[in-house]
Order: C-alpha cells, then structure tokens, then sequence
C-alpha cells in the first residue's frame, strides 16, 4: 500500500477531526512554545541575569500562560463566583503581554529610529517576532 494509503487507513481508523485539530494545535503551542522561550531567554541574558538562571525566566512568563489557560477554560464550567476567574483572567493577560512584550524587546536591533511621544516604534520584523505567543 502506498504512504498516502496508508495515512489515510490510520486517519480512518478512530482519528476523529477533533483529534486531528488538537494535535495541530499542540504542535504549534510547542513550536510556539519554542520561540518565546528562546527569545525571553535571550532577552534575561541581555538584561544581565546569569546564564544559570536565564532559563527560568520564559519558564516563569510563559509557564503562566501555560497553567493559567487551562484554569481559566475549567473555571468558565464551574458554579463558582466570579472572581477567581477575574484573578486567572487578569493574570493570563498580563502574562500574555509581558510575553509578546519580552519578544519584541528581543529583536531591539531591528527597532526603527521612529518616535511617537517619546516610544520609539517597532519595525514589522520585531512585530513578527512577537507574535509567537
């Protein structure tokens, strides 16, 4: 049997549209994953932390994002009052700020000399970059 064949055998036997996408989806959260940790790493190193240490620092940003998606999405289902999901919510955001922010702040080189009240702009390059998480 050829190898498109026998793909489509495997995909027949049991593997459901749905497990399909969440493969898809984990595939690209760990390459993903990958990106953000190597530039919030990069960017720990430049800031002055140790090298030792530098790799706890994308652990810690993106570790929250991690653990906090999950929690938000179970405590959408329960009959709990509202704020520990504003607590999850608000950390979750900012996580996810720190961490596109982290990743831009990685590809300063490519930072345009433009100003705007006194923020310099990005250049798409460093958008690019940060939009992995």
């Amino acid at each position: 049997m050829s190898l498109p064949g026998r793909v489509l055998t495997w995909a027949s036997a049991g593997w459901t549209l749905r497990r399909v996408a969440n493969v898809g989806v984990l595939v690209l959260a760990l390459a993903n994953g990958g990106i953000s940790y190597d530039a919030l790493a990069g960017a720990a190193r430049d800031a002055g932390l140790p090298w030792l240490l530098s790799w706890l620092f994308p652990l810690a940003t993106d570790g929250i994002i991690a653990v906090a998606t999950p929690a938000q999405l179970l405590l959408r289902t329960r009959e709990d009052s509202r704020w520990p999901r504003i607590q999850v919510g608000l950390m979750l955001w900012a996580a996810i700020a720190f961490s596109v922010v982290g990743n831009a702040s990685r590809a300063s080189q490519l930072w345009s000399g433009i100003t705007v009240y006194g923020v310099p702009l990005p250049t798409w390059h460093a958008v690019w970059l940060a939009l992995a998480p």
